[in-house]
């Protein structure tokens, strides 16, 4: 398409003046149409420029308004008249009408001819689309060749700010910014400035975030492109999403800052939303890959098969295999694929980066692999630090879990520290009993998030027992009686059993750990006794219903 603008600078307007309605000479022409008839308008198709004698109007004022509405209202982008063959001069109430709707009316020669006309502008019509072509497949051509080349987001987004001439910014699925090009002469003046700024604020990522723009696209997953004007501004910009596959991948933003953006930019950006969609699935491939590579030689190493040249380019330099290792599995709660969006700073990216960097400072070189949410980190530690490494690594895992908390949830990961063993070969134990942990922090939340196996206790063997309807029947035997009894009346009877028998049956310490007054310890124990089949006082019982209320630490998650 051209403008009409373009139109007058062809071979058969050189004589032509519009004569009304010069606002609207950016109005984009699409193709040239011949009209002598009253009702000719509905037979647009919208972006015509209309041509005429305008002799079946020649003597009505009223009818030539009339006619000039019609073609607005059907999309016309001007008219072009041969005013002095019937009509003279048009009327000043079709002028002001012109004028107000931005709507050119061209004065031709009256010499003009209608073939010469439509050829004139067919040609430059079809010169401006053989060179856009041109444009788009050069375009296409470099933004695939970045991507081949390995170039970054940044890198395209620099050449498609470079191609529009404008701003253009790359953000992720949710906003953050992953890229950002300006084009050859910079923004220009403060208030361009002042624009630019703005989509590169947080106050425009919560806009977007909340727009119905926003949730029609990550709903119904449709590639549709976005027009506004920027906030007391007169400059547009337009957003063009990422998709493929179905995956959202983000969004283009171009700012109309330098120039006034075109139907050639929107299919510019389109390119540019395939070229990055490419480059960021490339990423995520390779990532994948590399991920499941490290994962593969670390099992290896863990099985025993010690093939240090497959292993040599997973492991950090200077890693020190003389030192015995210990290992820790850890599993991020609720992972999965963010409901098909793209994030650049994905959860697990920023708890990787978090814990690697913990890691490092405390224990040195670290080796972390991650298959869909569930990693392997190996640690190292010097042969005379075995007995104290377990409660280190422990406190270091605590300490990332509390400081994760506050951007990721309480309940954001688990970890399992397995044992700690002088020698290499018995890296497998330690793998198998950090996972070990992981199965048991899956069904007792009381002991997450960071659980050592050496400090499970009975834990282990409960675990380990198979006759899970032994176990369940075990545990009711001693406990259903304060278990109901707590359901019904909202009571606190088994925590404060619990307490009595973790304090050896001292009333005094269970009151304090309860922050309760020993008589109300003393009124509740005798109500406890009233629902227990023997006396407290008994040890080997009091014994009995500790492994009990361990036993209904595995089942209370459970239903009934």
């Amino acid at each position: 398409m051209i403008t009409v603008g373009e139109v007058l600078t062809t071979k058969a307007f050189e004589k032509a003046k519009v004569i009304a309605g010069n606002e609207g000479i950016h109005n984009l022409v699409r193709t040239i149409t011949v009209a002598e008839v009253p009702d000719a308008a509905e037979w647009l198709r919208g972006q015509e420029l209309v041509c005429t004698t305008g002799f079946f109007v020649r003597d009505n004022s009223v009818s030539q308004v009339r006619w000039i509405e019609s073609l607005i209202h059907h999309g016309a982008s001007a008219l072009a008249i041969k005013t002095s063959r019937f009509l003279g001069d048009i009327s000043g109430s079709v002028k002001i009408i012109a004028n107000t709707r931005k709507f050119p009316i061209i004065s031709l020669p009256d010499d003009s001819t209608w073939p010469f006309v439509i050829e004139s502008v067919m040609n430059r019509i079809t010169e401006e689309q053989i060179e856009k072509l041109r444009q788009m497949d050069e375009i296409h051509t470099r933004l695939t060749q970045l991507v081949l080349e390995g170039e970054s987001v940044q890198s395209i987004a620099q050449t498609l700010a470079l191609s529009t001439k404008n701003p253009v910014i790359v953000n992720d699925a949710r906003f953050n910014i992953i890229g950002k090009g300006i084009p050859e002469f910079g923004v220009d003046g403060e208030k361009d400035a002042l624009v630019y700024n703005y989509f590169l604020s947080p106050q425009f990522q919560k806009y977007m975030l909340c727009s119905d723009y926003y949730k029609k696209i990550t709903l119904n997953r449709t590639p549709e492109a976005l027009e506004m004007k920027a906030p007391k501004s007169p400059a547009r910009f337009m957003i063009v999403p990422i998709f493929s596959s179905n995956v959202i991948y983000g969004f283009i933003t171009l700012i109309e800052t330098v120039r006034p953006y075109t139907h050639s930019d929107a299919v510019v950006l389109e390119h540019g939303a395939t070229a990055i969609a490419l480059k960021l699935v490339k990423t995520m491939i390779d990532t994948e890959t590399q991920r499941a590579e490290a994962q593969q030689a670390i099992d290896a190493l863990v099985q025993g098969r010690l093939l240090m040249a497959s292993l040599r380019k997973y492991l950090p330099i200077g890693f020190n295999w003389s030192n015995p290792i210990s290992v820790v599995r850890m599993n991020l709660l609720n992972y999965n694929n963010k409901g098909r969006l793209y994030l650049d700073s994905e959860a697990e990216t920023i708890i990787e980066k978090h814990i690697m960097q913990k890691l490092k400072t405390l224990f040195g070189q670290c080796i972390m692999s991650n298959r869909g949410g569930e990693y392997t980190f190996l640690i190292p530690f010097r042969p005379e630090d075995i007995s104290a490494i377990g409660a280190e690594i422990e406190k270091a895992f605590k300490e990332c879990a509390a400081d994760l908390e506050k951007d990721f949830g309480k309940d954001c990961l688990l970890v399992g520290i397995g044992g700690a063993y002088p020698e290499f070969q018995y890296l497998k134990k330690s793998y198998d009993e950090a996972q070990k942990v992981i199965e048991i922090l899956e069904t007792i939340h009381s002991l997450r998030p960071v659980a050592c196996y050496n400090k499970l206790g009975i834990y282990k063997i409960l675990f380990n027992i198979k006759d899970q309807k032994e176990l369940s029947a075990y545990y009711k035997e001693y406990l259903s009686e304060i278990i109901i009894y707590d359901r019904k009346n909202n009571g606190d009877l088994l925590e404060t059993l619990r307490t009595y028998v973790m304090t050896d049956g001292n009333i005094t310490h269970t009151a304090k750990k309860l922050f309760l007054h020993p008589n109300t310890v003393t009124y509740r124990l005798k109500k406890i006794q009233t629902l227990l089949p023997e006396s407290l006082d008994n040890y080997e019982f009091r014994t009995a219903v500790y492994f009990a209320l361990k036993i209904y630490d595995l089942f209370k998650d459970a239903p009934d």
